[in-house]
């Protein structure tokens, strides 16, 4: 129908296929070790093993970019790879979830899900209503695992997901380094992430929020015009990367789930040589004339620092303030 037939490798039960597309660990807040998976033709959670292709899910996104719910969250299916089978919502709070084969040249909107942010792990949510979403229930399924269900609850760590590629994770707890970044123009203010914004807040070492993963994985091949390495900025705690304004040109500084596997410039920056006392330009790889800045109700020049909790960090062009001059420090120097 939609003419996608050779976008997800073949899948057979037990067999896995070979995989074409990254894959993703699927995470509940309330055991951080365990992921789901599938046992038995039921959905679970298992103790997490990288090498069980069961615990390895495809995420589904080509709907979308026209297929949101209510809060304008785009919607994916979740397929695992050893089955072929897709999580699907069926029924009212506490109904198991179910997996059903998985038509890839079909749109099926009972295999439609959406993603809330919130402190990293979000709600699960069906696509045409939000308050119904998956949760974890310890002891429910006869010895096979903690059963999956759908539920009306907003109360608990089982209710809280978190869905991460399984291979090649530059955030997390795994990361060798995180950074903090902050502008010349108040320092004792740093980057970090509320209410899904970009914002500074009084420096805090043990708020995640405010720590950022600096992947450099695309530096030798992607520079900026004046030859400056290009890398991504992702947050540790939401797994969020900074991506350009949606504007043509200026505009806040946006968030989107980083996927490593993908080549998405939007998402790629670089830093300029030392401009004032080890400060920098923090800007977009592909147009170094727009540059990190701060907001202050629309003043972005030498002349209005504007620095307070809370304060958006924007792309502007530029414009030679402190507004536009950052650091990126590791952490670790700061607290060894």
């Amino acid at each position: 129908m939609f003419g996608f037939s050779n976008v997800f490798p073949t899948t057979t039960a037990g067999g896995g296929g070979a995989g074409v597309l990254p894959t993703f660990k699927i995470l509940c807040k309330a055991d951080g070790n365990s992921c789901l998976t599938v046992r038995d033709g039921g959905a679970v959670l298992a103790p997490a093993d990288s090498s069980d292709e069961h615990q390895h899910w495809f995420k589904d996104k080509r709907f979308a970019t026209f297929v949101k719910d209510e809060e304008g969250k785009p919607a994916f299916a979740l397929i695992n790879k050893a089955t072929g089978l897709a999580l699907q919502h069926f029924g009212g709070p506490l109904h198991p979830v179910k997996l059903v084969r998985f038509d890839q040249d079909s749109f099926d909107n009972t295999l439609m899900w959406t993603l809330s942010g919130d402190d990293g792990f979000g709600f699960i949510r069906t696509l045409n209503d939000v308050s119904l979403k998956i949760a974890a229930f310890e002891g429910d399924d006869e010895g096979h695992g903690t059963a999956v269900r759908l539920s009306d609850s907003c109360d608990g760590e089982n209710h809280r997901w978190k869905v991460l590629p399984w291979r090649d994770e530059p955030f997390g707890a795994g990361a060798k380094h995180t950074f903090r970044i902050y502008c010349k123009a108040d320092e004792g203010f740093s980057v970090t992430v509320r209410d899904g914004t970009v914002c500074l807040a009084p420096t805090d070492p043990l708020d995640e929020h405010q720590h950022w993963v600096k992947d450099t994985r695309y530096e030798e091949i992607i520079k900026d015009e004046d030859g400056y390495a290009a890398f991504a900025i992702i947050n540790k705690a939401t797994g969020d990367a900074m991506k350009k304004s949606d504007e043509a040109r200026e505009g806040p500084v946006n968030l989107v789930p980083y996927d490593p596997h993908y080549l998405d410039e939007s998402v790629l920056w670089s830093k300029s040589g030392d401009m004032t006392e080890d400060f920098h330009y923090i800007r977009m790889v592909d147009e170094i004339y727009l540059n990190l800045n701060i907001c202050d109700e629309g003043h972005h020049d030498k002349h209005h620092s504007g620095v307070q909790d809370g304060t958006k960090v924007m792309l502007s062009n530029w414009c030679k303030g402190d507004n536009q001059y950052w650091r990126m420090i590791p952490w670790s120097c700061l607290l060894s």
